[in-house]
């Protein structure tokens, strides 16, 4: 009885560690397919490219914290990368979803204007930082939000 009762005891007590070992693996996948969105979006125009299309076909994550992360990965990409073609993906993917996420867009533009803005106090020369190809390409995102993202 006492074995029995053993083996039962190990067998119930291996379903388990399975079923916990499943839940953290599917945990682990769900984390990485979140960054690989991020890195996607931040990385070469090709991986751009690729990040803007899965966003126009699969949209904004329904986590707000998620969404976010996501959002401010778009804004970044829309300023810092350079094929025209990527980041005309980037802005269909905000004007598609700029309505239903406004105030998460506008604030994520504010972050990066704000970050621009900081850079003045330095005064450093053209040869040092030029941020002249991303003031254009941020008052294209403003275009694309269509004149609400009014500088703060």
């Amino acid at each position: 009885m006492e074995a029995e009762l053993a083996k039962a005891l190990v067998g119930a007590l291996a379903l388990v560690i399975s079923i916990v070992s499943l839940v953290l693996a599917r945990l682990a996948d769900i984390r990485s397919r979140k960054a690989e969105v991020i890195r996607n979006l931040l990385g070469e125009k090709e991986t751009v490219a690729f990040g803007a299309l899965k966003l126009l076909r699969d949209g904004l994550p329904p986590k707000r914290s998620d969404r976010d992360l996501v959002i401010d990965a778009v804004m970044q990409a829309c300023v810092f990368e350079s094929s025209d073609r990527a980041r005309a993906l980037l802005y269909r993917a905000i004007e598609l979803n700029r309505e239903q996420h406004e105030p998460e867009f506008l604030d994520a533009f504010h972050r990066v204007e704000k970050s621009f803005k900081a850079m003045d106090v330095y005064g450093f020369s053209v040869a040092e930082l030029d941020l002249k190809n991303g003031h254009t390409r941020l008052g294209a995102v403003g275009k694309v939000l269509g004149g609400r993202a009014k500088s703060r």
